[in-house]
């Protein structure tokens, strides 16, 4: 369940990024945004109704949390109802920025 976590996260963290790359300038040369930055630039999507940036931002904050308990905590439980969360979040948020699955 750990690695399906961290999947989820980093799938997330593509797409947004991919949005995002099209309005945004990142620092560290042009690179994706790190990982603290993404919310702030979520929260200011312009083509996004308010709800879904909310939404989408609570989305890659629960996602980034689980992902950093499973990759850096080993005496967390990372337990099925936990990967289907993750699982769902994914969905969500791709459903938000319209990609197909």
């Amino acid at each position: 369940y750990r690695s399906s976590i961290n999947r989820s996260y980093y799938a997330v963290y593509c797409v947004v990024t991919s949005v995002l790359g099209e309005r945004a300038d990142f620092a560290y040369d042009g690179n994706n945004p790190a990982h603290d930055q993404l919310e702030p630039l979520i929260l200011n999507i312009g083509k996004l109704p308010r709800s879904d940036r909310y939404d989408l931002s609570k989305i890659v904050r629960r996602l980034r949390a689980a992902r950093v308990s499973s990759d850096y905590v080993p005496t967390d439980v990372i337990d099925k109802p936990t990967a289907v969360q993750a699982y769902r979040d994914v969905e969500q948020a791709f459903e938000i920025l319209g990609v197909n699955q």
